[in-house]
């Protein structure tokens, strides 16, 4: 089957799905896919009317999230994936209210202590359009994070 339209949350948890493949295009509530197996942002869902929590799956880039996942309404979540690059397009994405991290050490050592550093750095640009963007990039670049500093 293939929804256009979801009429409220969608939750999996510890799921072997591997992809957003034959997702709906619209959910009117949260998307929650939790310790699964996603590697790609391919196919995600435009519109979550919630928050979108992609926590613990095996997502290795989210560039241009915000030309997949064009509006949400809440938290994006993204912690404890092996994102290498970009991560900028979150702040890009209309209706993102926070960007969530988990507490990280700090000078970060391992690369996903490195992500964590670096979302914890852009949600403090959260709703400030393009011109966050730009601070949040050389606030990146000035913390030796810049690989994580483009859309």
């Amino acid at each position: 089957y293939k929804f256009h339209t979801i009429g409220g949350d969608l939750k999996l948890s510890f799921t072997m799905i591997s992809s957003f493949e034959n997702f709906p295009k619209k959910i009117n509530g949260d998307l929650i896919v939790m310790n699964g197996k996603i590697v790609s942002l391919d196919g995600i869902p435009e519109e979550v009317n919630g928050n979108v929590n992609l926590w613990g799956n095996k997502i290795r880039s989210v560039k241009d999230i915000h030309k997949k996942l064009k509006r949400m309404n809440g938290t994006l979540t993204l912690s404890l994936n092996p994102i290498k690059g970009p991560i900028l397009g979150c702040l890009l994405i209309d209706g993102v209210k926070e960007i969530y991290s988990n507490d990280f050490q700090a000078p970060p050592v391992r690369d996903v202590d490195k992500l964590e550093a670096a979302l914890h750095t852009i949600s403090k640009y959260v709703g400030q359009g393009r011109a966050g963007v730009i601070d949040a990039q050389e606030k990146l670049d000035e913390l030796d994070l810049g690989k994580f500093a483009e859309i």
